[in-house]
């Protein structure tokens, strides 16, 4: 599998103003360049809109969403979003600018507490172990290697209202989350009922096995797999995977 980081973040080069049709393009571009012909993907926490707006330009094979972000700002999320994350899609709705400028504040240590402070007993065991949480960190560092500057226009673009619309997307779409992943659970419901293909799957826990779980599923569909992932590397030992970044549109050939 190949773990791609979007521009901006990783070691991959910054596209200020960059738009989803941007990081559509610059995907299908890649894929292109390495003769690989409507590859599977598989988008985790904020690389799935990113994800669901390859398959939605229909640029990809079958897709896997592994705990991952929704459209927040669909009207769906109107009622159950807490207080405090409604006022942060509303702040990118009224004003983007200044909401990218306040999460380029954001450093790996941050995301790091934002992670870790939100997630339950299941997954505490397994960031709170050494090794995992050397790699985590060592991920997060990486991720952020050229600033903030790409993860605030993810998080940005991921708040807004999405350009493409879900149920047109004809592809099979595997939705994984755990069942005691409360701060995502409701994107679990609102996703499977506005995807056509999809196939809504849970695990007892948030993070243990839905790797392992995906993988049969992806092989039998394809041979290459992308995994979107959000400001970071993925951090999975069991997986196999080659590390490359996203070029510039301009660098890709």
């Amino acid at each position: 599998m190949i773990s791609i980081d979007r521009p901006g973040l990783g070691i991959s080069t910054p596209m200020p103003g960059r738009t989803f049709a941007d990081t559509v393009d610059a995907l299908a571009r890649f894929g292109a360049a390495r003769g690989l012909s409507a590859p599977a993907m598989v988008g985790n926490p904020q690389g799935a809109p990113f994800v669901l707006a390859c398959a939605a330009a229909g640029i990809t094979g079958a897709v896997a969403i592994v705990s991952g972000a929704d459209e927040v700002a669909a009207p769906c999320f109107a009622q159950p979003l807490p207080v405090d994350l409604r006022a942060l899609v509303d702040r990118v709705a009224t004003d983007p600018a200044g909401a990218e400028t306040m999460f380029a504040r954001w450093n790996p240590e941050a995301m790091w507490q934002m992670v870790t402070m939100s997630s339950p007993v299941s997954d505490l065991q397994i960031y709170q172990d050494p090794v995992f949480d050397d790699t985590y960190r060592r991920a997060l560092v990486q991720g952020f290697a050229r600033g903030s500057a790409g993860y605030a226009r993810d998080t940005v673009l991921a708040m807004s209202r999405w350009p493409f619309d879900l149920s047109q997307i004809t592809v099979r779409v595997d939705l994984w989350y755990g069942a005691e992943d409360t701060a995502l659970s409701s994107c679990l419901v609102c996703s499977s009922f506005r995807v056509q293909q999809a196939i809504a799957r849970s695990r007892r826990s948030c993070s243990e096995g839905l790797f392992g779980d995906l993988i049969p599923h992806l092989e039998s569909d394809c041979s290459f797999g992308a995994v979107i992932g959000g400001s970071h590397p993925v951090p999975v030992a069991s997986m196999k995977m080659v590390y490359e970044p996203v070029p510039h549109l301009t660098g890709v050939s």
